[in-house]
């Protein structure tokens, strides 16, 4: 299972002590926590490993059974509420996309979509679309409009073996008041052996000038033979 942190980072703070400009720390809940503790198998057994997060960055792949996965904080006890609970498909991987929950907008509660991952469910020149907001959205790619409803993911197959130049892609999202917004709206390109990510994401920073944006992650997927036990 790989992961995916979406969202916007806080506003660089900064202030001057000495004459010299010092950072400051974000405000607590604007950023994913740097490690979190994820359950692997270690063999036939179960284990832990710490799981590092950073926004708009796909993670190192960790192994984990099939069913429920609990990841908890890295200094949390057992007793204490999870930070996340996500559910690993049968599949032989998987990509889950964790964001803020938009109604508590702090990286303490968190949602996310699981996704398989594997080449069968993903296949190589194809462009997989998930819309990780609270919001109706819609695609125009390839000439045909798709609409994708919160949490809802759309995989479209390559054309012409998913080798493409500068392919038009538009992306809106219904706002509170049912009008669209256009938040996305220029070309993207794919090589062959290659497949992309377009994570629709809601704006979960200070004083958004738009309600969503549009990450995209065009990766060269490696081959990984899970283990004989």
């Amino acid at each position: 299972m790989r992961f995916l942190a979406v969202g916007d980072a806080p506003p660089f703070t900064f202030k001057i002590v000495n004459g010299v400009r010092q950072e400051q720390e974000a405000p607590k809940g604007s950023l994913p926590p740097r490690e979190v503790v994820i359950p692997v198998r270690q063999g036939k057994k179960e284990g832990q490993d710490t799981l590092g997060l950073r926004l708009g960055t796909i993670g190192a792949p960790k192994l984990v059974s099939a069913g429920d996965v609990v990841i908890r904080g890295k200094n949390a006890g057992e007793e204490a509420r999870p930070w996340a609970s996500l559910k690993m498909p049968e599949s032989s991987a998987a990509l889950s996309v964790v964001f803020r929950d938009p109604r508590q907008k702090t990286w303490d509660a968190v949602l996310s979509i699981t996704m398989a991952d594997d080449l069968r469910a993903f296949p190589l020149g194809a462009v997989r679309f998930a819309n990780a907001t609270p919001f109706a959205a819609s695609v125009v790619f390839q000439g045909k409009k798709s609409d994708l409803k919160p949490g809802q993911v759309l995989v479209v197959p390559g054309k012409t073996g998913g080798v493409f130049q500068e392919e038009q892609l538009a992306v809106g999202v219904l706002d509170s008041k049912g009008r669209l917004k256009r938040i996305f709206d220029s070309a993207i390109s794919q090589g062959r052996g290659e497949r992309t990510n377009v994570v629709i994401h809601w704006s979960d920073g200070e004083r958004p000038r738009r309600p969503a944006k549009v990450l995209i992650q065009r990766e060269r997927p490696a081959l990984r033979a899970l283990p004989k036990e």
